[in-house]
């Protein structure tokens, strides 16, 4: 006679057949999911439900999702964790949709810049700096790029684009150097 299988826990038809890779709150704490998880969940509502808050950016604006990425696992395969103090941007294509040759983990400056209302490229940024650098005047420098006139001062500042203010002043010592030579 064959001992008896040992009881185990009750598993709903819904749970079964599901792949655990950590990230969901039922295997965290209660309530808790990681920053990965959240990111991915929140690309799916995005572009899933019409009528939501911003779906006329979204759904309604027929940004769709790679369907490999249906499944959390290929998600995480494909961009990996999410580093700390970054989200989910969709680029170089902001009008493009959510698949692995168009998305990456973006900090809030990076998503700043990549937006529809950006008027500035980091080149233009450059090129403002300069100009800053070279003595012209920030409302001048606004009008030739359709920005409020605080924004060159901000560049020149190193306030807005600080990455863009030291290429412009690495720019202006490399001259300097040859000038001298």
């Amino acid at each position: 006679m064959t001992p008896p299988e040992p009881l185990k826990p009750f598993q709903s038809n819904r749970s079964k057949g599901r792949i655990k890779h950590g990230h969901t709150s039922r295997e965290l704490l209660p309530g808790k999911e990681t920053g990965t998880y959240q990111s991915w969940r929140a690309m799916r509502v995005r572009c899933r439900l019409a009528g939501r808050c911003n779906s006329d950016r979204y759904k309604d604006a027929g940004i769709t999702r790679d369907p490999r990425w249906d499944s959390f696992a290929a998600f995480l395969e494909d961009m990996g964790e999410r580093p700390l103090g970054t989200s989910l941007d969709r680029w170089p294509d902001m009008r493009g949709n959510y698949e692995p040759g168009n998305c990456r983990w973006a900090t809030a400056r990076e998503q700043a810049r990549n937006t529809i209302r950006t008027k500035l490229t980091f080149e233009k940024a450059v090129e403002i700096a300069t100009r800053r650098l070279n003595g012209e005047p920030s409302a001048t420098i606004a009008r030739d790029y359709g920005v409020s006139a605080n924004t060159p001062r901000e560049i020149g500042k190193g306030r807005a684009w600080p990455d863009a203010l030291a290429q412009a002043i690495a720019a202006w010592n490399r001259r300097a150097e040859e000038g001298r030579e």
